[in-house]
């Protein structure tokens, strides 16, 4: 199944690259090999953007042929794009593009392939699935799709897990039905916690069955969606003119209920929405056995998120090390997964470091990659380099309440500055006496960072994890220091 791939900029209209990936026969064997210098390029942008003030991270758009998806939904080709993009995008959400015009109701002996096809996008970590019409697809349908999908993911955030969902699709038809599966539902029962009621149009007969569903259930349990439909029996003119007083009576209806309504282009954008409610609710199973989740609606406090700060100082230039540094940053996340916030800044200079600190209120951990020298210090991405003090500076701003149990250089002869941080306070501080490939002590420096995670910091258990895995770093001869303050 090939799959173009577009990337483009968070909140602008301009694609900045295209290509395809496809899989080759070669005795009669099908092999997937991805275009190396195209993610090299890919994953680039950011950090040049960042060089000239461009703050925006890309976004990745994986579009699927029509024709493909009507044959089959083989996942080995687009397992591979999905994993690589993890590995080079710097953290970048991923969107799998469906065409809009695909014909469903002939799909009926697909329907058990495509449950599985979801569920690879699911854990994969695919952010959200876009239907457009693939051939007359424009810089904007991509930016208005990106935009509905960000609607979706704010909602997924601040949505309470408290059970598994069902969906009621107004007039359902069986296509529908076997497309949608065990998310199916034919009415709003009372033996399920949550339901999605999702609308075709907005009637006044409609907005009043939600507005009876909305009273009878606690805020949370009922969501309201609106699948795109166009009702042809009307004027044009008098129909958008209906048609958008009655959307605004249902928002309204929806804010007022502490909700919002929910748009989704077709059935593809709804399962998978579906998909990571119930992943949601899956994930906090464990705390909901033994206590209740509370909605904050007027926050005096900030959570306890404790953040992962990753920094990269290669020049855009060198396309192989950035990719490598991309690709660092990208296991980083796998390993820790989705229970602590990771920042990242793919192309550092003092000065927009500053910048990013100010906005980091706890954090944990640092780890910078990117080249060191013993007398010179750290290379900004701009290819100068700073000595200890000079970054220590950086931190002028930063509030001295504030701890960093963590720092890790991994970066060349950075000795020098490990023990300089650490006789500022940093608890521990990694660095290296001698030259470290681009790919040695990855392994070391994922052991450390999950054990400062996993013990909230705790000094002891980061030295365990730097002894154990000290041994996979070979000649680059890895040093900790630790702080006594």
């Amino acid at each position: 199944m090939p799959v173009q791939i577009v990337i483009a900029r968070k909140g602008d209209n301009r694609f900045l690259q295209q290509w395809g990936e496809e899989e080759e026969s070669f005795l009669d064997e099908e092999i997937s090999s991805l275009k190396e210098d195209e993610w090299e390029r890919a994953a680039q942008w950011w950090p040049k953007g960042l060089l000239t003030d461009s703050e925006n991270p890309p976004e990745v758009f994986l579009c699927l042929e029509r024709e493909s998806l009507a044959e089959n939904y083989e996942t080995d080709l687009l397992g591979k794009v999905i994993r690589k993009a993890h590995a080079s995008m710097w953290g970048a959400k991923i969107y799998v593009v469906v065409d809009k015009r695909l014909q469903i109701e002939e799909q009926l002996h697909l329907n058990d392939i495509r449950r599985k096809w979801f569920e690879t996008l699911l854990k994969n970590g695919v952010s959200d699935v876009l239907e457009l019409n693939v051939d007359l697809v424009s810089e904007s349908f991509f930016y208005q799709a990106a935009l509905r999908a960000e609607a979706r993911l704010e909602i997924l955030n601040r949505h309470i897990p408290s059970g598994s969902w069902k969906c009621m699709v107004q007039n359902r038809s069986p296509h529908a039905e076997l497309f949608l599966g065990d998310f199916s539902a034919d009415s709003l029962s009372e033996d399920s916690d949550n339901h999605l009621i999702a609308l075709r149009d907005c009637t006044d007969s409609r907005i009043k069955f939600v507005a009876d569903g909305l009273k009878k259930r606690p805020t949370g349990k009922l969501l309201v969606g609106l699948l795109d439909a166009v009702d042809t029996s009307l004027s044009k003119e008098f129909e958008d003119a209906r048609k958008t007083k009655q959307r605004r009576m249902l928002e309204r209806l929806c804010i007022d209920h502490h909700s919002r309504l929910i748009s989704f282009q077709g059935l593809f954008e709804l399962h998978y929405f579906l998909q990571r409610l119930d992943a949601v609710h899956q994930r906090h199973k464990t705390i909901l056995k033994h206590s209740e989740i509370v909605s904050v609606q007027e926050a005096r406090f900030s959570p306890h998120a404790p953040q992962l700060l990753i920094t990269h100082s290669f020049q855009p230039g060198d396309p192989a090390l950035t990719l490598a540094a991309a690709g660092n940053a990208g296991i980083l996340r796998r390993e820790l997964g989705d229970k602590f916030e990771i920042v990242v800044h793919p192309a550092m200079q003092s000065k927009g470091f500053r910048d990013t600190l100010k906005r980091l209120r706890q954090l944990l951990v640092w780890v910078h990659i990117g080249h060191g020298d013993d007398e010179k210090g750290l290379q900004q991405a701009d290819g100068l380099f700073k000595n200890p003090e000079e970054w220590l500076s950086c931190f002028a701003s930063y509030d001295k309440s504030l701890s960093l149990s963590l720092a890790v250089f991994h970066s060349c002869e950075s000795d020098t500055v490990a023990r300089e941080f650490a006789g500022a306070g940093v608890s521990q501080a990694v660095g290296f006496r001698k030259k470290v490939p681009k790919d040695i002590c990855r392994e070391m420096v994922v052991e450390i960072v999950k054990a400062a995670f996993e013990s909230s910091g705790n000094r002891d258990k980061i030295i365990d994890a730097f002894q154990r895995a000290k041994g996979s770093c070979g000649a680059a001869e890895p040093v900790i220091f630790c702080a006594r303050h």
